[in-house]
């Protein structure tokens, strides 16, 4: 809604090849279907917090390095294939091979919003993460910061080699953990490095082997 034309205006006078990467950032959802037929990267509802933000930019960042990545295996595939004769090399399975193998990048800075202003956190300072109602519960460095996110959206951007739940409402840095006790029906106790002692439910007890060659 900008005087003249809309932004789907806009990106459908720019040509296909040079199309820029695109985030929309609006307060109405109903463009959503419309804005990734456009090839956005992502849709921004507002009003927009931290770490919703700080995902989209993750996904700029990311398409933004595959982007580049695949651009020079591109030149290097047509360089192999002027050098073994035309039809010798199969470039879209190539090409797709070597897209599945880009590793997925996962943020270091969590931002969580205090009254004073927002702090970034340090991802690799966390032990352990636990739900209390609407809010999160983010324990790092013997100090609680709580952010308002949902424990799904939480997954999302934390490293799952290092960051594995171990019950409904809990989330825990592998890396912390110390020792496993058994309990009973299938449970488990986990002790952290500074004492925490934390369960691990029997609907998670598949994470135990996974913990352990962790440890």
């Amino acid at each position: 809604q900008m005087p003249g034309l809309s932004g789907f205006d806009v990106l459908a006078r720019i040509p296909h090849e040079s199309l820029p990467m695109t985030v929309f950032v609006t307060a109405y959802d109903r463009y959503a279907l419309d804005a990734f037929e456009a090839q956005a990267l992502d849709y921004l509802l507002k009003p927009i917090n931290d770490m919703r933000f700080g995902q989209a930019l993750d996904r700029v960042r990311a398409y933004w390095q595959q982007l580049t990545a695949l651009n020079q295996r591109e030149k290097l595939m047509q360089l192999l294939a002027s050098t073994q004769g035309s039809g010798s090399i199969d470039e879209s399975k190539i090409r797709e091979q070597l897209a599945a193998d880009l590793p997925r990048r996962y943020p270091q800075i969590l931002p969580i919003r205090e009254d004073a202003g927002t702090i970034r956190l340090d991802v690799r300072t966390i032990d352990w993460i636990d739900a209390a109602g609407d809010y999160m519960c983010v324990h790092a460095d013997g100090r609680t910061y709580v952010l308002r996110e949902t424990m799904k959206s939480l997954e999302a951007v934390l490293d799952p080699n290092v960051f594995q739940r171990v019950h409904r409402s809990t989330i825990v840095n592998v890396h912390r953990v110390k020792r496993l006790r058994p309990h009973t029906n299938g449970e488990y106790f986990l002790t952290l490095e500074d004492g925490q002692e934390i369960k691990l439910s029997r609907s998670y007890r598949d994470r135990v082997d996974q913990l352990l060659q962790r440890r």
